[in-house]
């Protein structure tokens, strides 16, 4: 159990200098308030607010997260790659993402690959 998120067996976690659980390195593809999450190796990190609640890590597959299509992750290592991790807020909502398609958010295009941040009401903070 980390923190109030149940976690597969032979997970490894790493914890803060005052014992609170910071993130690990699931040890499979695992799924985490309806989002799967790569898992298998040390390439990718999830990781967790002290409350134990989700602040993000790299989705196996692209995800239409609170309308935004978001990018999935790669599974081996990131050498001259992007860096498509997905972040929540504490109370479960996108904070941000790299973007899998071009779309339109709130009547603005966004383009593939560009990271997107959202404010805690879902409104544009940045395009990067």
């Amino acid at each position: 159990m980390f923190g109030k998120t149940p976690l597969p067996a032979g997970t490894g976690i790493h914890f803060s200098p005052d014992g609170k659980p910071q993130w690990c390195f699931l040890a499979k593809n695992y799924e985490i308030n309806g989002h799967l999450f790569i898992g298998s190796g040390h390439n990718w990190m999830t990781c967790f607010y002290p409350s134990g609640q989700l602040d993000g890590g790299g989705l196996v597959n692209v995800e239409v997260i609170d309308g935004i299509p978001c990018a999935c992750a790669y599974p081996g290592p990131r050498l001259f790659r992007s860096n498509p991790r997905t972040f929540f807020y504490e109370n479960g909502k996108l904070k941000s993402a790299e973007v899998a398609i071009t779309f339109r958010y709130h009547g603005q295009i966004i383009e593939k690959g560009k990271r997107i941040e959202l404010k805690p009401d879902g409104s544009i903070n940045s395009i990067k």
